[in-house]
């Protein structure tokens, strides 16, 4: 009856994609588009693109690539707008083009949180917005990038409801989390160390977070050949796996004491019963030491020349592909060590970090021809690369072999279907700061005066 009615068809587009979780199928995605279309030929920049991005983000991306380059625009204001385009991007492979959206998003952010005064974490999607920006970074290789916002999102005040590490998807879990994946992608063995020794990595009484505060420890160690400090660091593990399943058998020993079932059958189906809830309780932490365990002693192996049982036990440790990779050439299995970045690889394409590797395997085979055909590849992506981390440090003396610069990188250029780009100190602060406290003189009963700045650096 209104055919004119521009947001009647957006929503009816977006009820229709939506009802999917009601079970109604949907039979043609590009009718849905087509709605949309309609309202974009009427106004280009009605704020409907954001579900575009929704409809084609999972079946066919590169659908929603204009709205992708437009979605932010419509509504410049709002965080979401620009947050959303990366989930395209993403899918894409386009990680630089990810990056830009989601640092957008996290400027306009900081602009309305502190403009109205809202704490970070009360925004529920800020968190995810900035861990998924720093997956994208480890991704296109800004290793100092990466690191520092991992580390801002650590500094984030610790609202006792909406952000604290035992709290998941929030700035401080999401930051840690983060910070320990930078710190292992680039390398960064030294700087682990130190970090566990600040309020960054400190150690904490959630079992899982100080499981993966051991883990990172214990590897930076026995990376740098520390064995003692390595041991050591496993020992602990081994302190707090036996606290913890300690703590489990006295919990099932408790229950069992206390219950007052008659009937010897019901008694034995409620002892089972607690035994196992109890142990699903528990199964997670203590999966978690183990894992890491295994880890660490895999890294002791290879420290004391046994490679072979090295690989063993960082595979029971779930290792990534790229160190078991090296582990394997390190065990003089050059066939088994490119099997298995071979297999990595195809997961992860268009990502600066395991071309990286797959680079050091082929030159540490002698297969020089093969890694500089690698290292090209490398190149075209190599823009953003951040050299200083020192996952990049074996590629210089290639890159000198080659007859390239010390700095190998190549110019960014610009995609040109990324429609109309503001300036984005233009959305925002790069970083979320305290509101200032307006200053204030006030009388005091006693008739002296009392001032804000009397109490400046202090808590009141």
């Amino acid at each position: 009856d209104h055919p004119d009615d521009l947001d009647a068809k957006a929503f009816l587009a977006l009820e229709l994609w939506k009802r999917r979780s009601d079970g109604i199928k949907i039979y043609s995605y590009l009718a849905i588009d087509a709605l949309l279309n309609e309202v974009h030929a009427a106004n280009p920049l009605h704020p409907c693109h954001h579900y575009r991005i929704h409809l084609w983000d999972s079946q066919r991306p590169a659908k929603a690539l204009v709205s992708a380059a437009t979605c932010g625009q419509t509504s410049p204001g709002i965080a979401h707008m620009w947050h959303m385009p990366g989930h395209i991007f993403s899918k894409l492979k386009r990680y630089e083009d990810a990056v830009w959206q989601q640092e957008a998003s996290a400027r306009v952010d900081h602009a309305h949180m502190m403009r109205d005064r809202v704490l970070p974490d009360q925004i529920h999607n800020y968190a995810h917005n900035n861990e998924w920006l720093i997956r994208n970074l480890i991704y296109v290789g800004r290793a100092s990038d990466a690191l520092d916002l991992a580390k801002n999102m650590i500094e984030l005040p610790r609202h006792p409801k909406y952000n604290h590490l035992g709290r998941g998807g929030c700035s401080s879990s999401y930051g840690r989390s983060r910070l320990f994946q930078v710190l292992e992608a680039f390398e960064q063995w030294e700087l682990t160390i130190q970090l566990c020794n600040t309020p960054y990595l400190e150690p904490t009484d959630i079992p899982r977070e100080q499981t993966k505060r051991l883990r990172a420890l214990g590897r930076a160690h026995l990376k740098l050949a520390n064995k003692e400090a390595g041991l050591e660091v496993i020992a602990e593990l081994d302190v707090l796996f036996n606290e913890q399943t300690a703590k489990r058998d006295a919990e099932i020993a408790k229950a069992n004491e206390e219950l007052k079932e008659e009937d010897e059958a019901k008694r034995k189906t409620a002892v089972a019963k607690i035994k196992e809830d109890k142990t699903r309780q528990y199964a997670s932490a203590i999966t978690g030491f183990e894992r890491a365990r295994d880890e660490l002693n895999g890294w002791l192996a290879l420290l004391d020349g046994d490679a072979k049982a090295a690989i063993e036990k960082l595979k029971k440790g779930q290792v990534s592909g790229p160190a078991i990779a090296h582990v394997y050439q390190a065990a003089g299995e050059p066939d088994k060590a490119t099997a298995e970045i071979n297999k990595y690889m195809p997961r992860h394409s268009k990502e600066v970090l395991p071309l990286v590797h797959s680079i050091r395997l082929l030159a540490a085979q002698g297969k020089a021809e093969e890694a500089r055909k690698k290292f090209d590849e490398l190149r075209v992506l190599s823009a953003p690369i951040d050299l200083a981390a020192p996952v990049f440090h074996p590629l210089v003396a290639m890159a000198k072999e080659w007859g390239l610069e010390a700095d190998w990188r190549v110019e960014p250029t610009l995609a040109d279907d990324i429609g109309e780009r503001p300036e984005l100190d233009n959305l925002g602060p790069f970083r979320w700061q305290p509101t200032p406290a307006a200053d204030w003189a006030l009388e005091g009963a006693d008739g002296k005066k009392v001032c804000r700045k009397d109490y400046e650096g202090k808590p009141v």
